[in-house]
This record gives structure tokens, C-alpha cells and sequence, in this order.
């Protein structure tokens, strides 16, 4: 019988991890509130109430979805680790960290830090090594920020907005028609009868 309770309560722990692992990837795709990012540890507290979760203290050294700033230092509470074989958290080392909300944070070793190929050690993660290597995350903080964008300015003012520039209109060609060209037909004949005069007058004197 005892036999029986323990090897239950090994498949309900190992049940309930599988489901965990599928949970965090959706959750870091469609929540926006949800963090995914490197991370260089800097310090480390242990919880004396459960195991392998820890207050840590780490730079966030590549965004990959969410609010978070590289180069900012931030303090993550009680963070998992996950890994079936287990690991100690290594001060200086860069580990994957899926932060849900405030008070569910989770760390995982991968191979390197490129998430075209990168690979989770320690579990199996498929779920999430696969919308990393599709570049899900990415997409979803894309369209995050657009939304975000999109709101502000729609919230703007209009007396701030910065109206468009209107081009200056093209002058229109000047109307010679009527009264004008009445006026140049006069100035035409005057010119014309005073060249007309300047001759005869010249005519005149070479005769002479």
C-alpha cells in the first residue's frame, strides 16, 4: 500500500510539471504583462521553505519579450528553478527567466543565447524551446509595442499633434483677357505709331 501512495505521488508531481511546462509557454505568448529575458545573476537568496526557489537579484542582459530594460537591475522573488536533474544557481552566469507575474518567476539553463537554436537543458521544452526558435516571442512583443504606441496616440491631444505640412499653392496664370489685354492692344498701337513717325521723320531729312 505504501508502495502504491508513493509511486501515485510521483505520477501526480510529474503530471503536474508537464502541465506547468505547457503553461508557462502560452502564458509568456499571449500575456502582456509577462516577461521573457536573459539574465546575468548578481545575487541569490535561497527560500528556507522550499527548495530550488530563490530571490534573485540579476541584470537583464537581452530583451526577448515585456518590459524590461537591458542593463537595469532587477529583483525577481521566489523563482523556480526548473530542471528535473537540478542545478545551483551560478553568480555571473546568464540563465532564461520566465517571469508570469509578480510572484511566479522561472529559470532555466539553455546552451547559449541565441534563440534561433538554442536548446533548455535539464527538461523537456519543447513548447517553449519552439516558439523561441520561430521567433513567437519576438512577433508578440512587436505587436505589444505597436499596441502601446497606437494608444498613446490616440490619447494625445489635437491642440499637440503636429499637422501635416500643406503644400503652398501653385499661382495661377495671369489673366490678360478684358480690360488687360485692352490695354495692351493700346500700348501695341501707340509704340507702333511712334516707330512709324520715327521713320517718315528719318525719311524726310535724308531727302533733304
Amino acid at each position: 500500500m505504501r508502495r502504491f501512495i508513493c509511486f501515485a505521488a510521483i505520477l501526480a508531481l510529474l503530471s503536474a510539471a508537464a502541465a506547468l511546462a505547457r503553461d508557462i509557454p502560452q502564458t509568456l505568448l499571449f500575456d502582456d504583462e509577462a516577461l521573457l529575458f536573459f539574465g546575468e545573476v548578481v545575487s541569490h537568496e535561497a527560500n528556507q521553505d522550499m527548495s530550488d526557489v530563490y530571490d534573485i537579484t540579476l541584470l537583464p542582459t537581452q530583451k526577448i519579450k515585456g518590459g524590461v530594460e537591458a542593463g537595469t537591475e532587477l529583483t525577481c522573488k521566489n523563482c523556480c528553478l526548473m530542471g528535473s536533474d537540478g542545478f545551483t544557481l551560478v553568480e555571473g552566469e546568464i540563465y532564461l527567466f520566465a517571469k508570469c507575474d509578480e510572484n511566479n518567476t522561472y529559470v532555466f539553463r539553455t546552451t547559449n543565447t541565441d534563440t534561433k537554436t538554442l536548446k533548455i537543458e535539464g527538461m523537456d521544452a519543447r513548447d517553449l524551446e519552439q516558439y523561441l526558435h520561430e521567433g513567437a516571442y519576438e512577433q508578440k512583443e512587436a505587436e505589444r509595442l505597436a499596441r502601446i504606441s497606437e494608444a498613446a496616440l490616440s490619447q494625445e491631444p489635437a491642440s499637440e499633434r503636429v499637422p501635416a505640412p500643406t503644400p503652398a499653392p501653385t499661382p495661377a496664370p495671369a489673366d490678360i483677357s478684358g480690360t488687360d489685354a485692352a490695354a495692351y492692344w493700346l500700348y501695341g498701337l501707340a509704340g507702333a505709331v511712334v516707330i512709324f513717325g520715327v521713320i517718315l521723320h528719318l525719311r524726310k531729312r535724308i531727302k533733304t
